[in-house]
């Protein structure tokens, strides 16, 4: 390894450990919600509530939870759109969850 890549490796185990907030997912829905999205699609809750055979009132307020924590964002033409997709540490977050 070259000194950039040990310093770039530090650098973000570091980051892991102290700096990024801890996140704490209610139960598997989260993990469903992100699996949902992990496609790279993007995907509103209502059509993310049909394929999880889950209410879309309790995903309306799991996503806004899930984006606060920046493992989903809404995205979309306008800012208030319904529209979502999986963040950089949303698949991190659902990939650690697979190798535990």
């Amino acid at each position: 390894m070259t000194f950039i890549e040990i310093l770039y490796f530090l650098l973000k185990l570091t980051y892991y450990q102290y700096v990024r907030p801890q996140v704490r997912l209610v139960d598997l829905t989260d993990f469903q919600i992100l699996e949902a999205l992990s496609d790279g699609r993007r995907n509103v809750a209502a059509n993310i509530a049909i394929e999880l055979d889950k209410d879309r009132a309790y995903l309306n307020t799991r996503l806004p939870e899930l984006e606060d924590y920046g493992l989903i964002k809404r995205i979309g033409p306008a800012e208030n759109s319904g529209l979502y997709e999986i963040t950089e540490v949303g698949q991190e977050t659902l990939d650690q969850q697979y190798k535990s």
